[in-house]
């Protein structure tokens, strides 16, 4: 039987005295929130969770993961060899929140994937990764919206001039529920997700070498939005990027934002702050093969 644990840093879903998923708490105003995962209650078996213990006080103890093995025997799998289904295995193997339902959508970007879903070079400075949204009724996952093309890493002309002195920013592969929509942009506003609801951590490129190997980790609000591309070429991110999760063209976000406000959750709460994840695409390919 499951149950669940609400500590000081995050919400558990607990079996015995291990964790099979987890949320983290969010700084919100002058204090903490936490965004409910409801497809933790429905859809697991003997997995819903039956009872709610709350610890709150310095001494409470964060509990370790279920091992691999048996998190894939007693968490719901996705076993197609279709995008959509070794995305959301890729996304379970690592713990990462699973939304489930009619329109209650999961917005992913992969690095280094072609739309057809084959890796790429994963070259600096071009548009060579993919966003799309997810979403999973009666089990079935199906892409709603996407693959389009986008960049998860800051274009070269930010790299090389960074605007922040610890280096360009290129996000952590993980996932953040950080986002709000809003307004993104000065010269070109437009709606977009904003980074307004919670932190997120990025490598700093201090050394300018266009990687994150050996790049420091920073976390906080820096503004890392997703927005639109402004129809720069796809080998050219240049100025479109200095660090946000960008769709190279102004028509795929539109299309996407569409598709996002559409999500039951914001339509009952326009500040309803969304959850993204950022994989990569070699170790999906590698765990997860067409």
């Amino acid at each position: 039987m499951s149950w669940l644990k609400l500590t000081e840093k995050s919400l558990y879903l607990m079996e015995g005295g291990e964790y099979l998923k987890k949320i983290d708490l969010r700084d919100h105003n002058s204090g903490q929130a936490l965004d409910i995962p409801f497809d933790w209650f429905r859809g697991q078996g003997d997995n819903v969770p039956m009872v709610v213990s709350i610890a709150h006080n310095a001494t409470a103890t964060e509990p370790d993961p279920k091992s691999k093995t048996i998190l894939s025997t007693v968490s719901p799998r996705f076993s197609g060899k279709d995008l959509a289904s070794r995305i959301l295995s890729y996304m379970n193997a690592k713990g990462y929140t699973i939304f489930q339902g009619l329109r209650e959508y999961n917005i992913v970007y992969v690095e280094g994937l072609n739309p057809n879903g084959s890796l790429n070079s994963d070259s600096d400075n071009a548009f060579n990764d993919i966003r799309l949204v997810i979403e999973i009724i009666d089990g079935r996952p199906q892409i709603v919206g996407g693959p389009w093309l986008a960049s998860t890493e800051p274009g070269r002309y930010y790299v090389k001039n960074p605007m922040n002195r610890k280096g360009a920013a290129r996000i952590q592969f993980r996932q953040y529920t950080a986002w709000q929509v809003g307004i993104h942009g000065n010269s070109e506003p437009h709606e977009a997700l904003i980074q307004t609801g919670g932190v997120v951590s990025v490598h700093r490129d201090f050394d300018k070498n266009g990687i994150r190997t050996g790049d420091k980790l920073d976390t906080g609000y820096f503004g890392i939005n997703q927005h639109n591309g402004y129809d720069n070429p796809v080998k050219n991110v240049g100025r479109a990027s200095a660090g946000c999760l960008v769709s190279r063209s102004r028509a795929d976000h539109r299309r996407f934002m569409a598709v996002v406000k559409q999500d039951w959750r914001y339509q009952q709460d326009k500040a309803f702050i969304f959850t993204s994840t950022v994989i990569p695409g070699d170790d999906l390919v590698r765990q997860f093969p067409a």
